[in-house]
């Protein structure tokens, strides 16, 4: 605890993101701006896929056992194919290199060392449903009509296996990362310095119940996101996988709650109206979704586009069974955000490239991003509110770690008139609460991505779909924290002269209340 608030007042001293390189309005990561244009590499989009045949195997068989056959595997093809410039065979797609009579050859020294039969078995889901998966030359079809398959055993197997595969950090993923490290190393594409802590990769099955296997499963993942780079121009498996995921399993949605009764007064009849409308529009939404088609190996357009749709949906029946949001002030105010959400909605459905949907992902995350460093500068050890805003600033930190890592992440901070709303709040002594409260609060009325994944957006339930968002219907938890940040605003004020109000801070408020 003390070394993060250290850590917190060094970087108060300097300023909000003094480390990073500013062009115009964008804010680089030192590493970004040292670097240029990075690709990084992908969990779930990149190593997971190619990984499976290697998960398939040790969630079937003892871990020695499990080992002994993916390196065994991989071993065969590599002194098939040679030595010299070959893939390792730790990946699926490293096995799209073997010719026919390459791979009759590997099968057959599989047979004599006892290790075909074990491997088919596995190995036989994934390549049963995945037809065009890499894997298939070590199956001939004779051995397929004596080995028949009922469909729905191989897909829930694959789901549970690749469900289990999501989280990286996971022990079951932690151990297949590690034996494709240790298939590496037996082919001779990876090698191990003396004193890089890797000599120990045994370890890791003590996962994550001792330190050292810790700092095992984090040398792990570094090399792999290293040597993980090697599989970029290797995309088709990958890009193959996700989408014949989605064509051969649905999304699996979140259910919705139906809408509680309440007593509507005069209005009780146009009430049950709109209650009717708000049920119907969500069904809708729902099955329009369901009916469509998603690229699983490129998700974000329908994530964003979906989330959008949702948010509108969200918007709009609430007005709807709420006489109280029926009030011209209010009103408008939702209604402003509609018509925000639905020129973006449009723009984006028609004109919108995968770089545009890129911007707007990376624009929201940014935001969250800055929100997140203001949020550590008002870390106080003298406050008693220090614990729970920590846990936030925390909790913070993984979110946006979990979609692109923050050292990867630019921050945009453009303006939208010749004053910002910023300088207008400069000028009148409110820029700590536009920091803490307006600019975070400003990406639920504009819609932008870290609201819209938040609120707009919920996991799909299927495993085979990656993780992917789909529109999420039902209603967010109330929050009893809008009732108290209307009070604090208020007692940060007081009126003066009977013709116009001037708003003055109030020095006993402090703006982290509004987190």
């Amino acid at each position: 605890m003390g070394k993060r608030h250290k850590s917190t007042r060094k970087k108060k001293a300097k300023g909000i993101l003094s480390d990073h390189q500013r062009e115009g309005k964008v804010f680089l990561p030192p590493f970004l701006a040292k670097i240029g244009k990075f690709e990084p590499i992908r969990w779930a989009d990149d190593l997971l896929p190619e990984m499976l045949w290697v998960a398939l195997l040790s969630d079937h068989f003892p871990a020695a056992r499990a080992v002994d056959l993916a390196v065994g595997c991989a071993r065969a093809s590599h002194e098939v194919v040679g030595t010299d410039g070959v893939p390792s065979f730790a990946f699926v797609s490293d096995y799209g290199e073997l010719t026919a009579v390459q791979a009759s050859e590997v099968v057959a020294r599989l047979q004599v060392e006892g290790r075909l039969d074990d491997i088919r078995q596995v190995l036989h889901p994934l390549v049963a449903l995945y037809a065009e998966c890499p894997l298939g030359v070590l199956f001939d079809e004779s051995w397929r009509d004596r080995h028949p398959l009922e469909l729905e055993a191989a897909l829930g197997t694959i789901k549970r296996v690749v469900g289990a595969m999501l989280q990286r950090r996971g022990r079951p993923a932690m151990i297949v990362q590690s034996t494709a490290v240790a298939v590496m190393l037996a082919t001779g594409k990876m090698r191990i310095q003396s004193g890089s802590g890797l000599e120990g990769l045994n370890e890791i099955f003590r996962y994550p119940d001792t330190e050292e296997s810790r700092k095992v499963a984090s040398l792990v993942r570094a090399a792999l996101n290293g040597i993980g780079g090697t599989l970029m121009d290797q995309a088709a498996w990958r890009r193959y996988f996700w989408r014949h995921g989605y064509e051969i399993s649905v999304c699996d949605l979140p259910a919705w709650p139906l809408p509680v009764e309440t007593e509507g007064g005069g209005t009780a009849a146009l009430i049950d109206g709109c209650r009717t409308l708000k049920d119907e529009l969500l069904k809708e939404i729902e099955q329009r979704w369901t009916a469509g088609a998603i690229d699983l190996s490129n998700p974000m357009r329908m994530e964003v586009l979906g989330g959008l749709i949702a948010r509108q949906a969200r918007l709009a029946t609430a007005i709807a069974v709420n006489p109280d949001l029926w009030a011209i002030d209010v009103g408008r105010i939702l209604l402003r955000c509609m018509v925000d959400t639905h020129i973006t909605l449009t723009w984006l459905a028609r004109n919108g490239t995968d770089r545009d949907f890129e911007h707007f992902i990376e624009y929201g995350l940014g935001q969250e991003k800055l929100a997140l460093e203001h949020l550590r500068a008002r870390l106080d050890e003298t406050d008693p509110r220090t614990r729970v805003l920590t846990e936030q600033v925390e909790e913070m930190d993984d979110w946006i770690n979990s979609q692109l890592l923050m050292d990867l992440l630019p921050v945009n901070v453009g303006s939208w008139t010749k004053k910002t709303v910023r300088d207008m709040a400069q000028e009148c002594d409110c820029l700590e609460i536009y920091n803490l409260a307006y600019a975070p609060f400003s990406s639920v009325l504009h819609g932008t991505w870290n609201a819209i994944a938040r609120f707009n957006l919920r996991i799909c339930l299927n495993p085979l779909h990656k993780l992917h968002r789909v529109p999420s219907l039902d209603e967010p938890p109330l929050y009893l924290g809008i009732l108290t940040q209307a009070v604090e605003l208020m007692e940060t004020a007081s009126v003066s002269g009977s013709e116009r109000s001037e708003w003055h801070p109030s020095p006993s408020r402090h703006p982290s209340a509004f987190w």
